[in-house]
This record gives structure tokens, C-alpha cells and sequence, in this order.
């Protein structure tokens, strides 16, 4: 089958280790690897990968005439107990039954189950995006166990109450976006602490009191949105 794919075929021949998550190394050369001078990138039908970790299973499960089909096993990560109960408070303090949106939720491991949002590393969520969902009611303080979360969107939506001051301890955090909600209360002094922050946009809310000074000191922080509130300073 090798000889029946095409010039433009991708191949992929290696599963490596990055970061603690899978990846895949693909043929970029020009021409591409084929049966006569590069076998040693050609994947076989029923053969095998697995990460540098053992948990991510790869099988090569059919040859096409575009490249390979490939299945991709979780093979027993679970979520972390403390994201699992973290989404899980959100789901309910935000009447995620009525979410516009709430596949796979409550069903299983978050990661593993791919609930509607979630984006993971292995048995960690990364991402979390849920703007626009008809999320409704505050967000509970347990999001600051997602450690390391990356991206956190939960704009245009109906969440109300107070920042919860534990999102000052995402570490990873880079990008913040809680606008257009009907959140209430002052800027956490903790989100000061959020030292890899790039984006942060609260705006569109009802948030009041000063903003605090130390934003400043936020050296990868390069677009702040605050406008649509009472806020000062």
C-alpha cells in the first residue's frame, strides 16, 4: 500500500513525549518519505506507539489513499479529583442543566469523556471555553484548583456575584476573559499575581472600587479591558 499514497501524503511515524502530553512527529521532507528511500517513517497497519509515558495508545488501524487511519486510547489517566470536583461546581452553581450546551458533562472523566469546553493534557485541563453558554449564577471560588489551566473564557454570559479572589492562584494562566456578565464587586488584588497574563477583559460588567496599581507590574500582559463598569484609579 505504501507505493499507492500519494506525493502528498502526511506521514506520521512517531509518537514522542512534550510537555508530559502526547505528540506526533510528521514527514516534512521534500519529497516525501516513501517505500524506496525513507521506510523508516512509513507506519504499518496494525502496529503500535505509545507515549514516552505509557498512558496515550496509539494503533495504525487501516491504510488510505490520503495517508493512515489511526485510533487513539486513553489508557486509564483520569482527570485530577480536584478539577473533576471544580467542574463539577461549576456545572452546578451555574445551572449548567440549562447550559446552551452541556454535552458530555457529568458523564465519566472530563478529560477522558471530552466534556463540552474542556481541553486537556494528559489528566489536567488546560483550557476551559464557555462563552456565550447561558452560563447563569456565580462562579465558585473552586476554580482556583484547575492549576493549570491556561485559557479561562466564560464572557457573555449571566454569571453574577464577586470575582472569586482564587483565580489569583492560576499560575498558567495567560488569558482571562470574564466580559459581559453581571459580575459585581471589586478587582481581586490576587489576579496581580497572575505573572504569565496576557489577555484580561472584565469589561461589560458591574464591578466597582479601584483597579488595582500592581496590574501594571504585569510584564506579558500587553491588552486590558475594563470598560462598562464603575470602576476608578
Amino acid at each position: 500500500y505504501d507505493q499507492t499514497l500519494p506525493d502528498s501524503a502526511v506521514i506520521i511515524y512517531e509518537v514522542i513525549g512534550g510537555r508530559g502530553e502526547p505528540s506526533w512527529a510528521v514527514d516534512s521532507e521534500e519529497p516525501p518519505a516513501d517505500v524506496g528511500n525513507n521506510e523508516g517513517t512509513m507506519w504499518r497497519v496494525g502496529e503500535t506507539f505509545t507515549n514516552t509515558t505509557g498512558d496515550i495508545l496509539v494503533t495504525v488501524e487501516a491504510a488510505t489513499a490520503n495517508g493512515f487511519q489511526v485510533s487513539i486510547e486513553n489508557r486509564g489517566i483520569k482527570t485530577a479529583e480536584a478539577e473533576v470536583t471544580a467542574l463539577t461546581e461549576l456545572y452546578n452553581s451555574t445551572g449548567g442543566a440549562n447550559w446552551t450546551n452541556n454535552a458530555n458533562w457529568l458523564v465519566g472523566d472530563p478529560c477522558g469523556n471530552a466534556w463540552r469546553g474542556v481541553d486537556c493534557g494528559i489528566g489536567t485541563v488546560r483550557n476551559l471555553e464557555l462563552g456565550g453558554n447561558n452560563l447563569a449564577g456565580p462562579i465558585p471560588g473552586s476554580l482556583g484548583s484547575l492549576e493549570n489551566l491556561e485559557r479561562l473564557n466564560l464572557a457573555n454570559n449571566q454569571l453574577s456575584g464577586e470575582i472569586p479572589a482564587t483565580l489569583g492562584d492560576l499560575e498558567e494562566l495567560t488569558f482571562l476573559n470574564l466580559s459581559d456578565n453581571q459580575l459585581t464587586g471589586t478587582l481581586p488584588s490576587s489576579l496581580t499575581g497572575l505573572l504569565n497574563l496576557t489577555w484580561l477583559d472584565l469589561g461589560n460588567n458591574q464591578l466597582t472600587g479601584p483597579v488595582p496599581g500592581e496590574l501594571a507590574n504585569l510584564d506579558e500582559l500587553y491588552a486590558i479591558l475594563l470598560g462598562g463598569n464603575q470602576l476608578s484609579g
